[in-house]
């Protein structure tokens, strides 16, 4: 998250033509969407953060139910 908060920070700050970044390239601008957009596809993925955690309390009790059910059924 701190990447995509960064960019959209800093394309505000490049589009106010804030002083020191009215100066900066597009380009640094483009990159670090580059950066965040490889980050959110790939490199999430592959360290594997993109998957759900399981800390629903709800859910635990939901697959308890259903083994119970399934159980009583034999």
């Amino acid at each position: 998250m701190i990447l995509v908060l960064m960019t959209t920070i800093l394309t505000i700050l490049k589009l106010l033509n804030v002083t020191p970044l009215a100066e900066l390239s597009w380009w640094w601008v483009a990159g670090l969407f580059a950066v965040t957009l490889l980050w959110f596809e790939y490199i999430e993925r592959l360290i594997g953060w993109d998957k759900k955690n399981n800390t629903d309390p709800l859910e635990s009790i939901r697959q308890a139910r259903i083994k119970k059910y399934f159980k009583n059924r034999k």
